[in-house]
């Protein structure tokens, strides 16, 4: 079975290569600035670290997060309940093997789960909330804000996991920004919106405040059509690339594609 699975799994990568290359570089703005003045922030939901091989493997994760190269890394679906090893901390494991602060937001943290939202930076981090986004009838979700320092000042990261309709994620959104009140801008939001359409009442919310926002298909992988992974930011930021790997690791690793973002500040 499991010789059945890996091939599966190998020809299912050598298609998506074969089909079409998975790197999509989006060069937003060629206004040369210094190297010191620009960081890369990267989204990634990780299905638990289980793959769709259906292999639990942070090993392959971390291999995936390092060539990112990122300062910041926000992670989705981090950690067990009806999937991935029962009992492995995935948020220390992560921040120990990639030597990064690591910021929780479990959305379920009891004797059966431990899983939620993350926040990996090289950044030093000010101050951080974790947000409730949980509605009737709706899986529980969350967010993390943090106030981070940048290489021109500090600004705040939003990491958000909404919900699965349109009506949950209205209602999420609005439970979130009333929080925003007491962060200063710049915005970086990022995070698994579960909406692929960028004009929907959902993305107009989030355009007020960061209207630059990446559009490269996310989900699902390895044959990636919808944009449902994002960063955005706000006026005081420039989007200056979009990107996603394309590596092997990468295609398996979970059912979600790393949506990364080099960005400056004007």
């Amino acid at each position: 079975m499991l010789r059945l699975q890996s091939a599966a799994a190998s020809a299912m990568w050598r298609m998506a290569a074969g089909l079409r290359r998975l790197r999509c570089s989006l060069v937003r703005d060629d206004a040369p600035r210094p190297e010191g003045q620009m960081f890369n922030v990267v989204t990634y939901n990780i299905h638990s670290a289980v793959g769709i091989d259906r292999r639990f493997d942070p090993e392959r994760i971390v291999r995936v997060l390092r060539r990112c190269e990122a300062a910041v890394i926000a992670l989705q679906e981090v950690g067990w309940h009806h999937r991935g090893e029962r009992h492995f901390n995935q948020f220390a494991f992560y921040a120990r093997e990639l030597g990064m602060t690591c910021i929780e937001g479990p959305t379920k943290h009891h004797a059966h789960a431990h899983f939620g939202n993350a926040v990996l930076t090289t950044l030093a981090v000010r101050r951080s909330a974790v947000v409730d986004l949980t509605v009737p009838l709706e899986l529980p979700r969350g967010a993390i804000i943090a106030e981070l320092d940048g290489p021109a000042g500090p600004f705040t990261l939003i990491n958000m996991h909404l919900g699965l309709t349109a009506i949950h994620r209205r209602a999420q959104l609005r439970r979130l920004l009333p929080h925003l009140a007491g962060w200063r801008p710049p915005y970086v939001i990022c995070g698994d919106y579960n909406s692929w359409k960028l004009t929907a009442r959902t993305q107009r919310l989030l355009a007020r405040l960061a209207p630059d926002a990446t559009r490269l298909p996310s989900f699902r992988a390895p044959y990636a059509r919808i944009p449902i992974d994002r960063v955005q930011v706000s006026p005081e930021f420039r989007l200056i690339t979009a990107w996603r790997p394309e590596d092997r690791d990468t295609l398996l690793a979970s059912d979600h594609l790393p949506v990364g973002a080099r960005i400056a500040a004007r």
